[in-house]
């Protein structure tokens, strides 16, 4: 998916462990999506890990997030969605 901040285009891919390493560099801890901030910083790390090279910063993103729920909702889903997809991939391989 395409997100567009401050007038620049980002891509926003959640695959491959990239995001989760970005995760938990930032945080110091893997990522538990159990509260806004986890979500948030995840979605943050998406975008580092799919933009090389991204000037944008945290505080940044933040600020800009607040005024844009629709594309705050869009990106939390992928990030649900693709976490739920690995979910049922590791049930499935158990069976």
């Amino acid at each position: 998916m395409k997100v567009e901040i401050n007038g620049a285009e980002y891509n926003f891919a959640l695959r491959g462990f990239a995001p989760m390493y970005a995760y938990e560099v930032i945080m110091g801890e893997p990522f538990a999506g159990t509260c806004t901030r986890n979500i948030h910083v995840m979605i943050f790390a998406t975008l580092l890990s799919s933009n090389p090279g991204l000037k944008l910063t945290l505080a940044e993103f933040t600020e800009w997030l607040y005024d844009h729920p629709a594309e705050e909702l869009a990106m939390a889903q992928e990030v649900s969605d693709e976490f739920n997809r690995r979910a049922e991939l590791a049930i499935k391989k158990k069976e």
